[in-house]
């Protein structure tokens, strides 16, 4: 039974009963911090002290309950029992870049002697002798 099913099965006045609690933590927060600032000479004092640091964490913690009230789910990263070992990246190595120098290819087909200007099938004309 999770939280999000209790809070679906409470009562429509206790539950509204519960949001007015939760606002009236809020107004004595507030208030709370006024007190606090209205005794600073200068109100950026208010930082530094150890009052700031209550005024914010307590408002975090009302928040994240009238979050909850008002129907919002609360997401736990399952982590079990095991204990995992840190993945390590594989950093592989950037390949420099090779050119490659391009192939002679045979030429095939037929083609025309530049000396005698026949056809010439072949890379040895017939008529002249010229090569391809």
């Amino acid at each position: 039974m999770g939280l999000e099913s209790m809070i679906k099965n409470i009562p429509r006045k206790r539950l509204e009963l519960y949001k007015n609690l939760v606002s009236t933590g809020v107004i004595f927060v507030i208030a709370y911090a006024a007190i606090v600032l209205a005794g600073l000479r200068d109100p950026l004092d208010f930082f530094k002290t150890s009052a700031f640091m209550n005024v914010f964490l307590a408002l975090l913690f009302l928040s994240i309950v009238w979050k909850i009230l008002n129907g919002g789910k609360i997401n736990v990263p399952n982590t079990g029992n095991k204990q995992q070992k840190p993945v390590k990246k594989q950093y592989q190595p950037k390949q420099s870049k090779s050119y490659q120098q391009p192939k002679k290819s045979t030429q095939s087909g037929s083609w025309q002697c530049p000396k005698c200007n026949s056809y010439v099938i072949g890379n040895e004309c017939p008529k002249c002798g010229n090569v391809r």
